[in-house]
């Protein structure tokens, strides 16, 4: 189909709308669900502010030790880093050639990526000091009773009928630093991709990401369009669905591609550094992912996730 020249917007939902939608109100949401991902406006509180100027000192911290031009906020005056730390930092930071999102092109962005025991390690804070421990605090809150994933989860539960514990049994924390860059550089600066899991929740501190979602166009799953969509005004962040969530919704959830594409300064015309952070919930690598019909019965028998990921990795399927 046609993709039009500029990006829709995202439907934009609070927490407050998805705790009230139980029951009568779900059905607006399945079609969310259906469409592939929605916008989050969240409260002011510190709880929900992403702290993308501790990330971008993370970043930064690494590109001192290991001599990088990655940023000019860097500083090199703290002497001659040891071996031992220059090891720690490249095992920490992933270059932007190492993650492969598509055959022909590689992304223009850097990783950190933190495991659940990671995020809780007392070395890495130790190492890392008061930047980390406010990007612990920040997922932590968002775990919390009250927070982003257990509000999704529960609606989850409400409208397809399958406990959270079966989409959530993982997670893994993803900080992304993009550099500054010129405007005249061709391509996304992140490949189009599908995630693995339950659902992705994205923060950014700039525009650029899209999803190409299904928009539903009547009374039907069915009647649908497919367009490149951003997050609208107002948006504290993206909720995207995983293919594994896919497979246990039978499909009534979509699980699409999404880029990141670059938006220069209209005042500099260069592509601004951009700092994001992902959280990527998943079930568990021996979890059983049976298609769950309409009232709430297993419909086919089920795949294990991790062979669920094998195999699309096997089949080239570009995803995370």
């Amino acid at each position: 189909k046609m993709h039009p020249m500029t990006p829709a917007y995202l439907p934009l939902v609070t927490l407050a709308e998805l705790a009230k939608c139980r029951g009568t109100g779900a059905g607006r949401f399945a079609s969310i669900w259906a469409s592939g991902a929605f916008a989050l406006a969240l409260p002011r509180e510190t709880s929900h502010v992403p702290p993308f100027d501790a990330v971008r000192r993370l970043f930064d911290a690494g590109d001192a030790v290991l001599g990088r031009g990655g940023s000019s906020d860097a500083d090199t005056s703290t002497g001659t880093p040891t071996r031992s730390l220059k090891r720690f930092w490249r095992g920490l930071i992933s270059p932007e050639s190492r993650e492969h999102l598509s055959l022909q092109e590689r992304d223009r962005k850097r990783t950190i990526d933190l495991t659940l025991e990671a995020l809780h390690s007392r070395r890495l804070l130790r190492r890392l000091g008061n930047d980390f421990e406010v990007f612990q605090q920040f997922v932590e809150a968002q775990l919390a009773h009250g927070g982003i994933v257990p509000a999704l989860g529960a609606h989850l539960e409400q409208t397809f009928g399958m406990a959270p514990a079966m989409l959530t049994g993982h997670r893994m924390h993803r900080l992304l630093d993009y550099r500054e860059e010129a405007s005249e550089i061709r391509g996304p600066r992140c490949q189009p991709h599908r995630d693995y899991g339950s659902f992705t929740v994205l923060w950014s501190d700039h525009l650029g990401l899209e999803v190409f979602r299904r928009r539903i166009m009547g009374q039907h799953a069915d009647e649908f369009c497919d367009e490149w969509a951003e997050a609208p005004p107002g948006a504290a962040a993206v909720v995207v669905v995983g293919r594994a969530l896919s497979v246990l919704t039978g499909g009534r959830a979509f699980a699409p591609e999404h880029r990141v594409v670059a938006r220069p300064s209209t005042v500099l015309h260069r592509v601004p550094r951009r700092t994001a952070l992902a959280l990527f919930v998943e079930p568990a690598k021996t979890q059983i992912l049976h298609p769950v019909g309409f009232g709430g019965e297993h419909q086919t028998p089920g795949i294990i996730y991790g062979e669920l990921k094998q195999r699309m990795r096997l089949e080239h399927d570009l995803t995370l």
